[in-house]
C-alpha cells in the first residue's frame, strides 16, 4: 500500500541511500513521549495539510509502497494497521500513520518536490486548519470562562 513521507529536503539523498529511519526528531519530540523511535506517514490526500502543519521551507514529498504489516493508526497506537481518518471541525480531513521499522530505499516508488503540490488543495487545507485551530480556542476559552464563573471560584 502507498504510504507518504513528508521531509526536509536536505534529508532526500540520505533517505535514498539508507531509506527512512525512524527517530525521534526535533518536531516529533514536541508532541510525543520518546517511548517509541518512529516515522510518520500518511495518505495521498492528507499531504496538503501534512505539508502545513509540518512548516518546512523546502521539501520533498517521499512516497513508499509497503506492506500494511509495518504500519500502525498512531492516534491508537494500535498493533496493527488500521484506517482510520481524523477529521477536524471544518471538515479537513487527514491520516496520520507510524512505523517503528526502517523503511529500506527498495520501497520507495517516487520522490516529489514539495513545490509540485497542488497549491489549491494546500490553500484549502490552510484556511480549513485555521478555522479549526479558532473553534479550538473559541471554545477553550468559553471552557475557561464556564470554570471562572463556578461557585467557589
Amino acid at each position: 500500500m502507498e504510504f507518504y513521507h513528508i521531509t526536509d529536503r536536505k534529508n532526500r539523498h540520505r533517505i535514498l541511500n539508507e531509506g527512512i529511519i525512524p527517530k525521534t526528531g526535533h518536531r516529533s519530540a514536541s508532541v510525543l513521549d520518546d517511548r517509541h523511535n518512529v516515522l510518520f506517514l500518511s495518505d495521498e490526500k492528507s499531504i496538503y495539510a501534512w505539508s502545513i502543519l509540518l512548516n518546512f521551507e523546502e521539501f520533498d514529498v517521499i512516497v513508499v509502497d509497503v506492506p500494511t504489516k509495518f504500519i500502525y493508526n498512531s492516534y491508537t497506537y494500535g498493533s496493527e494497521f488500521e484506517d482510520d481518518e481524523y477529521e477536524t471541525t471544518f471538515g479537513i480531513k487527514y491520516n496520520e500513520y507510524a512505523c517503528r521499522d526502517i523503511i529500506e530505499p527498495r520501497y520507495i516508488v517516487d520522490v516529489i518536490p514539495g513545490e509540485s503540490l497542488d497549491q489549491d488543495k494546500i490553500e484549502k487545507a490552510r484556511i480549513g486548519l485555521c478555522h479549526n485551530a479558532c473553534f479550538d480556542l473559541s471554545s477553550t476559552i468559553k471552557t475557561i470562562v464556564r470554570i471562572m464563573e463556578m461557585p467557589g471560584l
